[in-house]
């Protein structure tokens, strides 16, 4: 009942946010758009998106200025929910706010060693100067990786790189990794020493699934394109697990064929899940976001009042924002309406298996 009054008003307002998303049918009609300008007047037709494209030009909408508007709007939304969640719940928004962060310090570290143009955070920065200590304007500023480590003194990110201090040849991979394990260790601890029994519950059995399937997508990855081994491979892996037993991790780790591996993974504690895909050799990431997708209904549907309703219309409000993206890069790349649903879409790989 305590979890009926906690969240119960958040609750509500998420489920009248989720009816605004763009269902998958409306996908599928943005790619037989012909151009880009056929996106987003389309795009115009949801009151979420008319304001965010008010004051721009689809001739002339690059994918930059694309992804920084709605990369906004998506920090926007999450304003909006965090001023209008109490206490408890907000302990659940500030392991997704490091999400955030994480993901955008990952963009700039790509920046840096691809000697991009710098990404323009301008908009997020207060929030993230206020809520994590990051100013992101001297992160984008950095010249170099020393530079760049510098600006995070006095965050919570200081120790994050500290594996490779004194490295004088870091790359970007280094890097990533350094972060996604530094991530993982300290959201998985913070949740369990900050959240409800229930709630951190729920939450490590999420990321838990999101760090094996991320694990093996590198395993893959690794094996298949770097023809890496085990023991090159291990380092770079993160030290969790969800449902994988260590031995099935080390199963993964020894086998040297492309067979071998979707053999293992029909084998292992994912394997309900790889065989609900409709295709024979299984799209690591769609099967990631499958599993994250069930696990949410799950526990929803087992308790409709806690941290899972908040972490379900994030997922799904990122999804979204990568699925516009996506199909505005197919329609600008002349794509056939088949191979953006079915191969940029994904939205024919996927089979219920409840």
């Amino acid at each position: 009942m305590g979890n009926l009054y906690r969240y119960s008003a958040i609750s509500t307002k998420l489920r009248a946010m989720r009816r605004q998303l763009i269902p998958d049918s409306a996908f599928r009609e943005l790619a037989h758009c012909g151009t880009v300008p056929d996106i987003i007047r389309s795009l115009e037709e949801y009151p979420q998106y008319q304001e965010i494209f008010l004051s721009v030009d689809p001739e002339t909408l690059h994918r930059d200025e694309l992804e920084r508007l709605l990369l906004t709007d998506q920090y926007a939304d999450f304003l909006r929910l965090y001023r209008f969640a109490d206490g408890a719940q907000r302990k659940c928004l500030d392991l997704e706010l490091m999400r955030f962060e994480t993901v955008l310090l990952k963009r700039c570290l790509r920046c840096l060693f691809g000697q991009l143009p710098a990404l323009d955070l301008s908009h997020f920065h207060d929030f993230f100067l206020r809520h994590g200590n990051i100013d992101f304007s001297r992160v984008t500023a950095a010249k170099s990786f020393d530079e760049f480590t510098e600006a995070l003194h006095g965050s919570r990110y200081a120790t994050a790189f500290q594996a490779l201090s004194g490295n004088t040849k870091v790359q970007l991979l280094d890097c990533e990794t350094a972060l996604d394990i530094w991530h993982f260790r300290t959201v998985w601890h913070i949740a369990q020493q900050g959240l409800s029994k229930e709630d951190a519950a729920f939450f490590c059995q999420m990321k838990g699934a999101q760090i094996d399937l991320l694990n093996l997508q590198w395993i893959r990855r690794a094996k298949l394109y770097y023809h890496m081994t085990a023991e090159q491979i291990r380092p770079l892996l993160i030290p969790l697990r969800g449902r994988l037993r260590r031995g099935e991790l080390e199963h993964f780790l020894s086998t040297d064929t492309e067979a071998a591996f979707l053999s293992a993974l029909h084998d292992s504690a994912y394997r309900r899940e790889a065989a609900a895909l409709s295709s024979d050799i299984p799209d690591m990431e769609v099967l990631c976001n499958t599993v994250l997708d069930h696990l949410c209904r799950l526990a929803i549907k087992k308790e409709p009042y806690s941290c899972a309703v908040i972490f379900e219309y994030l997922r799904a409000r990122e999804e979204e924002i990568k699925r516009i993206i996506s199909v505005t890069e197919a329609v600008r790349y002349g794509l056939s309406p088949e191979e953006t649903v079915s191969d940029i879409l994904k939205l024919d790989h996927r089979r219920s298996f409840a």
